[in-house]
């Protein structure tokens, strides 16, 4: 209710009920929150954990062990107590994660398998989609060349010609390229 009414405030014209309905498979899909005790001798003492946004969720995934606080470590725990598919899927992220920090194009078969193998039907994808693509995965992992200094050369052309679009030909686009 109280979103509603800050919407309203904004602009939105719609009822609530049709807000609530937008919102029922957010509600659903998402986790319950999970509860864990406090460092207390009673057992009537319980606090719930704030649930994760899933961006939140797969920022912890990725993020090396050693540089979450308390409070994430504690929210992992939870996550991995409640859920075996979960914790495969972490423990999935990190070793990609380390095998793609540390290029160690060695361990990316055995990787791969375990990928293919796991529950979690977003990793079997990825693993599918890295396998078609394997010499190129392969060359990241083995040579320190980028295609980043390119690509930005070619994003910054893109923004200038969407910027002019309409306005003027060919003669000044090409002027404020070589200006810049």
């Amino acid at each position: 209710m109280q979103l509603w009414k800050e919407l309203q405030s904004k602009g939105y014209k719609g009822t609530y009920q049709s807000l609530a309905r937008l919102l029922r498979p957010l509600r659903q899909s998402s986790p319950p929150r999970p509860k864990i005790a406090k460092k207390t001798t009673s057992k009537a003492e319980e606090t719930t954990v704030n649930p994760h946004s899933p961006r939140q969720i797969a920022w912890l995934f990725v993020r090396p062990p050693e540089k979450l606080d308390e409070k994430q470590v504690t929210y992992l725990k939870v996550l991995h107590e409640r859920s075996q598919e979960l914790q495969q899927v972490y423990t999935l992220a990190q070793d990609f994660w380390r095998i793609v920090s540390e290029k160690k194009k060695t361990d990316l078969k055995s990787w791969l398998d375990l990928a293919k193998k796991s529950g979690s039907m977003d990793f079997r994808q990825f693993a599918f989609g890295l396998e078609r693509d394997y010499s190129a995965v392969e060359a990241a992992l083995t040579y320190s060349w980028s295609n980043g200094p390119v690509e930005g050369h070619n994003n910054r052309l893109k923004m200038i010609k969407r910027q002019m679009y309409g306005r003027a030909g060919f003669d000044l686009l090409r002027l404020r390229v070589l200006y810049s």
